[in-house]
């Protein structure tokens, strides 16, 4: 007769959605912070400018592409209701709340 605690328990699962959704967050907020700090070590007189909008204009497209990227995976996980989990809760807050300020920003800077 099988006792109580031979019995293993089911671990709670996330979904691989969840996980890359999670991931491609912290994927964005790194690129957000590889921009601040090449904009604050940016010296005109010492670097070239050229370079510098370059670079800059790289880490935006690659940002912009794991915000995307990230909301599909999050929007993913909710249709195919996979366990709420905090990394799920935290991506899909997240993700359109950085796209958000960087539309912002974008709107700001234009004007």
């Amino acid at each position: 007769m099988p006792e109580i605690l031979d019995v293993e328990p089911v671990l709670h699962r996330e979904g691989k959605n969840t996980k890359w959704a999670f991931r491609f967050l912290l994927y964005a907020l790194l690129c957000i912070l590889a921009l601040v700090y090449q904009s604050i070590r940016f010296q005109p007189l010492l670097h070239s400018t050229d370079i510098f909008d370059r670079n800059r204009w790289l880490l935006q497209i690659l940002n912009w592409v794991c915000i995307v990227i990230g909301m599909y995976f999050a929007l993913r996980a909710n249709t195919k209701q996979e366990p709420l989990s905090t990394k799920l809760r935290i991506s899909s807050i997240g993700l359109p709340t950085v796209a958000l300020l960087k539309v912002l920003v974008i709107f700001l800077d234009f004007n």
